[in-house]
């Protein structure tokens, strides 16, 4: 089996390559990114003869269809595309890869349907195009249907995954780490949510990993959409009191509006959406099988990413959130003193 991977240097690559590197000791890996991101191992080194990497840059469009012709002719079984983020950018990859290849995996997101109509969503839920949709969602989907079109033009099966938000171990978005900093500090963690408690989902990037090799040259999955996510989704109050009880911490939340928010937190902007973010995963259960493919629950997964910070010494950072604490003490703990 020979797989090419485009990206693998960040969250989702470095624990994928590592999975598939270590599960299938007969399989050719090639890694092509820019080279830019550090690579958290070297990978011929500790791979040697099985995982390659390759740099090519998707900013030069005619460069990088060139080096993925190239990779092609390495008879590629199948490829996953991490890094693709607009259709300029996926365009050399189909024609390098056209008819060369039995399945495209594309990782697309969630944000595809923007604002959720009903929750859970299944795949079946409208996408939304429309401005009031992120520009990341409104791109992604631009590649799914052109990704669509190469299947029914028959160059290749192609599978598209939408995960939900992704945490665990070689986050470089630091998102999970936002929360775990601040109640491990018993810092109050202002929600720009208006007082709601919105219905939150979010997978483990190990279980993601496990997903998507689930899905490779499945033919069930071939000319198919799914969901990535975990198995259960929680409100969000519910999965921030998880953290809280993995560093034996109690959590203080405190609901603001989006404009009460910026004033407390200074201006950076709060990692996660307040809209719900409820996935509906039973069409990639029924094609894994239930009994055979075990969810990590959000306690353990949240454990293993503080231990992973802890051993990094990134925890606790060294932020003391004065801002933070001092919109607190001015807005709250006053008030709560005069009543």
């Amino acid at each position: 089996m020979k797989i090419a991977i485009l990206g693998g240097s960040r969250l989702i690559g470095t624990t994928l390559v590592e999975y598939l590197a270590e599960k299938y000791k007969d399989a050719e890996l090639h890694l092509i990114n820019r080279g830019v991101t550090p690579a958290v191992w070297d990978y011929e080194k500790r791979w040697p003869g099985r995982v390659f990497r390759h740099i090519a840059d998707r900013e030069s469009p005619l460069n990088f269809c060139d080096s993925l012709e190239k990779i092609a002719l390495k008879k590629i079984d199948a490829v996953i595309d991490i890094s693709c983020y607009t259709k300029e950018e996926l365009t050399p990859a189909i024609r390098a890869f056209s008819k060369k290849i039995k399945q495209y995996i594309f990782i697309s997101t969630g944000s595809v349907y923007g604002a959720l109509k009903y929750v859970p969503a299944g795949e079946e839920h409208p996408l939304d195009t429309t401005e009031s949709n992120s520009m990341y969602g409104r791109e992604k989907i631009k590649c799914e249907k052109e990704l669509l079109y190469s299947a029914k033009n028959n160059d290749f099966s192609v599978t598209i995954l939408r995960p939900t938000y992704i945490y665990g171990p070689y986050d470089h978005t630091n998102r999970l780490f936002y929360l775990i900093d601040r109640i491990y500090k018993q810092v109050p963690l202002f929600i720009p949510s208006g007082g709601r408690d919105p219905m939150f989902n979010a997978v483990y990037v190990k279980d993601l990993a496990r997903q998507i090799d689930g899905f490779l040259l499945n033919e069930g999955a071939f000319n198919q959409i799914y969901n990535t996510a975990a198995n259960d989704s929680v409100n969000f109050s519910e999965f921030l009191n998880i953290i809280g009880a993995c560093l034996d911490r109690e959590v203080k939340i405190v609901h603001l509006s989006a404009d009460e928010y910026k004033k407390a937190a200074g201006g950076i902007v709060f990692p996660y959406s307040s809209s719900h973010t409820a996935f509906d995963v039973n069409k990639m259960k029924a094609l894994f099988g239930e009994d055979n493919f075990l969810f990590t629950s959000y306690r353990d997964a949240v454990a293993e990413t503080i231990a992973w910070h802890v051993f990094r010494a990134e925890l606790p950072s060294s932020n003391n959130y004065e801002i933070e604490k001092k919109y607190f003490d001015d807005n709250f703990s006053k008030r709560s003193r005069s009543h």
